[in-house]
């Protein structure tokens, strides 16, 4: 019986020692990453022309504002260089070519690759 249970015991042990020895397959190598400026991506990825209120929130961030007269008004941060250019612009309309960075529901975050027009926010609430 102790016969049988050592040689069971010695079986595993080697089968488990094959295995192990056989290593893993190489991984493969990811590719490379090159930086591309916004007019390259823009080409890249497909632009939504977007029409909204320029607002600065309290933390510093810029924000472009879709339906600002309405309960239902989305709010996306703008990320990249054209924060600190539109910043000057707050309360403003702003008609731009964007790049969604992220959408939800409510809120996300987009890089302007375009301004097309800004006009005042007059005869408009705001």
């Amino acid at each position: 019986m102790y016969k049988k249970v050592i040689v069971t015991v010695l079986t595993s042990v080697c089968f488990m020692m094959c295995v192990s020895c056989m290593g893993t397959p190489a991984a493969q190598e990811a590719p490379a990453v090159h930086p591309v400026s916004i007019e390259e991506a823009s080409s890249a990825v497909d632009t939504v022309r977007l029409t909204a209120l320029i607002e600065t929130a309290g933390d510093g961030s810029v924000m472009l504002v879709e339906n600002w007269n309405s309960k239902s008004r989305k709010s996306y941060e703008i990320v990249g260089d054209m924060a600190n250019t539109l910043r000057s612009f707050s309360g403003k309309r702003v008609e731009a070519e964007v790049i969604f960075l992220e959408k939800k529901t409510w809120s996300g975050s987009v890089v302007v690759v375009k301004v097309i027009e800004i006009r005042d926010n007059e005869g408009i609430s705001k």
